[in-house]
């Protein structure tokens, strides 16, 4: 891909954005309704529990959620749920419902898509220990961990789309350094009107939108910040890791009070994490 095309490419998906004719993808219809249910006082797991199970891949990931790391045989998704309780079902449901977006029929694309939901994942996982480290919400700290990059895999495919439809590229995926330069530069606006579609928590719009004031962020983004920086420390990362990764680690650490080297133990072997694994 050429510098010209990418900067074409970028300058379309920018407008696309503003004028509001990208197509944003709605929430499961399951998990729409799942969510619903589990802002209300007063729920049980059994009508939460009907409601996920009318979508297969929303059961599947539950279920799989309340067995990780047991030996008990999970029966049910209501079983599940009790395993895993309220609050980590609303982060199992985000987490059924956005990896969806990671999903291509382009194999090449599709590899890009694997690496970037292989990075958010891992993004969540630590988000959600420093935030346990530091008494604030691990749950939370998760969703906003596994969703500060959902809308990559929006921009990739709708750059795939553009490029091919100016018959630039053979109808292949370029796969470039330059192309994936161009989705970071333009996720954060796609990801951010996920976030007010998908109704997200304003802590997870934070992490979405990013943002250089690390003094200003909510504690549960700073974790997200650090985790992210971390996440590329140990390789696990599309794309060029900023020079400034480094000063995030020491600067967001320290503003969680945590000290730097406590902070990178929690990402140690990120890789060989249970939830990292294929299958």
């Amino acid at each position: 891909m050429s510098d010209r095309l990418a900067d074409s490419l970028e300058q379309i998906l920018l407008a696309r954005i503003r004028s509001g004719t990208i197509a944003l993808p709605p929430l499961p219809a399951a998990a729409e309704q799942a969510l619903r249910l589990l802002r209300k006082p007063e729920v049980s797991f059994r009508n939460v529990a009907s409601a996920i199970e009318r979508d297969s891949a929303l059961s599947v990931s539950v279920l799989r959620s309340g067995a990780l790391g047991s030996r008990v045989d999970v029966r049910s998704v209501e079983h599940a749920l009790v395993r895993s309780g309220m609050e980590r079902a609303r982060s199992v449901i985000f987490e059924a419902a956005s990896k969806r977006l990671f999903n291509a029929r382009d194999p090449a694309l599709q590899k890009v898509l694997t690496g970037l939901w292989e990075h958010s994942l891992a993004v969540a996982l630590v988000s959600r220990d420093l935030a346990a480290m530091v008494g604030v919400d691990s749950d939370l700290a998760y969703t906003a961990g596994l969703l500060h990059d959902v809308g990559k895999p929006i921009a990739a495919s709708y750059l795939l789309d553009a490029e091919r439809a100016a018959a630039l590229s053979n109808g292949k995926f370029v796969g470039s350094d330059l192309f994936i330069a161009v989705v970071a530069r333009t996720h954060r606006k796609l990801g951010v009107e996920v976030a007010r579609k998908w109704d997200l928590h304003g802590v997870v719009r934070d992490a979405i939108e990013g943002g250089e004031d690390l003094v200003a962020a909510d504690p549960v983004a700073r974790c997200v910040f650090l985790a992210n920086a971390l996440a590329k420390r140990e390789g696990v990362v599309v794309g060029a890791v900023e020079a400034s990764n480094e000063d995030v680690i020491l600067v967001a650490s320290a503003l969680l009070g945590l000290d730097a080297g406590a902070a990178a133990r929690v990402a140690e072997n990120l890789r060989a994490r249970p939830e990292l694994q294929p299958g």
